[in-house]
């Protein structure tokens, strides 16, 4: 992790926000994932996909509205529901 993702501020070790989404994305994007495609049909969220070498699929939604979002995933002619909160990343892992 680069050094500029964190600080040091009165003995503490102070994160920026994009430490917290490397963090997540390396949660779930392992090393050797391929990009599928993804798209978004909302101006409130941008979205992501990867396969991982095992075989399971992450999608990256961010939800960029100030409130609290609705959003649905669409795989192969099925749907998911779910609550993506106000500025947040929701990942889905399947």
């Amino acid at each position: 992790m680069s050094l500029s993702n964190c600080r040091l501020t009165k003995g503490k070790v102070i994160y920026s926000p994009p430490y917290h989404y490397f963090r997540h994305f390396s949660r779930f994007i392992k090393p050797g994932a391929k990009r599928i495609a993804c798209t978004s049909s909302s101006d409130d969220f941008v979205a992501t996909a990867f396969v991982n070498v095992d075989g399971r699929a992450a999608v990256v939604i961010l939800n960029l509205s100030d409130a609290d979002r609705i959003f649905q995933l669409w795989v192969n002619g099925n749907v998911v529901r779910h609550l993506a909160p106000s500025q947040a990343i929701v990942t889905i892992v399947f």
